[in-house]
């Protein structure tokens, strides 16, 4: 997803479908296709929060060598020891023991 795609903070997320390459998860004040249409008060609104959860689950193959996904504002991977890099993807060498 390129950073510009959806609006309004909203969340890009890849999408399996080849007609809809990508999809954006819209935060509580903001709908439409990309996110677009910012909602005022005077619209009634249900809010909605994202968790972790729902985020993750769009990236389950993100994370590589047993990295775990993490969703704040950004989605991360939470890398084992032996490994780093945004994707777990660089070894970081051998894991000293604990004796």
């Amino acid at each position: 997803c390129a950073n510009d795609y959806c609006e309004n903070d909203a969340i890009c997320i890849p999408n399996t479908d080849p007609a809809i390459p990508r999809k954006c998860l819209c935060g509580p004040e903001s709908t439409g296709f990309r996110c677009q249409v910012t909602l005022t008060t005077t619209v009634p609104t249900t809010v909605t929060t994202t968790t972790e959860s729902e985020v993750c689950k769009y990236f389950l193959n993100h994370c590589q060598n047993g990295g775990t996904c993490e969703f704040d504002t950004t989605v991360k991977c939470k890398c084992p020891p032996e490994y780093t890099g945004d994707k777990c993807q660089e070894s970081s060498g051998p894991v000293p023991s604990g004796t």
